[in-house]
């Protein structure tokens, strides 16, 4: 028998290479597209609409029936009040405005403080540092 020279110092079975097809080089604009996409805010709301929807509903129902008077039960719709959609969307919007301005002066704060901070206390004093009541 004869014995077969080995190729290369250790003697192990070398993994053959292939080649691939190079994928298409990406341009500058295309990174660009991408860091865009990343950084841009989004565009669905933070709380879901029906929720939202519905917890506004609520609320005007409860208020037109202290208006007239009448003692709102749970669950209960006293009155029905009507919301137009727009509406809904125009308030969900400024609500959900002033909570991320709210949690950003938080941020801040609780940012410069030397301690642990207290949550509870830092919305109490952003709301004292904005001027509304706390």
């Amino acid at each position: 028998m004869a014995r077969r020279k080995q190729r290369g110092g250790t003697g192990g079975s070398r993994a053959c290479f292939k080649y691939r097809a190079t994928s298409p080089r990406r341009t500058r604009s295309d990174t660009a597209r991408g860091n865009l996409a990343r950084t841009e805010p989004p565009t669905e709301p933070l709380i879901p609409r029906k929720v939202f929807a519905r917890l506004a509903r609520e609320i005007a129902n409860s208020a037109e029936a202290r208006a007239h008077g009448k003692t709102p039960v749970h669950g209960q719709e006293v009155t029905a009040v009507v919301l137009p959609e727009a509406a809904l969307v125009a308030i969900q919007e400024a609500a959900e405005a002033y909570l991320v301005s709210l949690f950003e002066n938080v941020r801040v704060l609780v940012g410069r403080m030397n301690h642990a901070p207290n949550l509870h206390k830092s919305f109490l004093l952003a709301r004292r540092i904005r001027g509304q009541c706390a």
